[in-house]
């Protein structure tokens, strides 16, 4: 699996209004650009912020990559499209790390419900993210703390 870079980057401006409500604008910039508090980003970003009474609260800036030779999708036992496994994650800091992965493959399953820790593709994913990953506010991933089939509330007893 090898990733290629894409041709530009994503300026993410996320304002909050007096409400308290959210509001987010993605802005493509040149793939040059990767400070958001500097150059073309603060220039965007104070001039977009002139124009709202909303408060521009944070900036990012999203770097893509795509493969370069995706392949297909497994033709073996795979869950729904809708269907995700949700690993939750504890950390140092306290506040638990959810990833969902979608059309999870079967095998990773003990049941029909439960991730099954033991697997080794869950395994591997797991010590990726306690060497890798980190919270929000730069606590580490400590383990795996569970995971488990999520299925959309319309499907439940499908």
């Amino acid at each position: 699996m090898a990733f290629a870079l894409e041709i530009s980057n994503i300026l993410e401006l996320l304002f909050r209004d007096y409400g308290g409500k959210h509001s987010s604008v993605k802005i493509y910039v040149d793939s040059g650009v990767v400070d958001p508090s500097s150059g073309v980003a603060d220039e965007i970003s104070s001039r977009a912020q002139a124009l709202s009474n909303s408060a521009l609260y944070e900036t990012n800036i999203l770097i893509a990559a795509e493969d370069d030779d995706p392949g297909d999708p497994t033709d073996g036992p795979y869950a729904r499209p809708a269907d995700k496994a949700q690993l939750v994650f504890s950390t140092a800091d306290g506040p638990p790390v959810i990833l969902q992965i979608g059309a999870p493959d079967e095998s990773i399953f003990l049941d029909s419900w439960t991730v099954n820790p033991g697997n080794a593709d869950v395994i591997a994913l797991v010590d990726a993210m306690k060497e890798n990953a980190v919270t929000q506010e730069g606590g580490a991933i400590t383990a795996l703390r569970k995971g488990n089939r999520r299925r959309p509330p319309r499907r439940k007893g499908q």
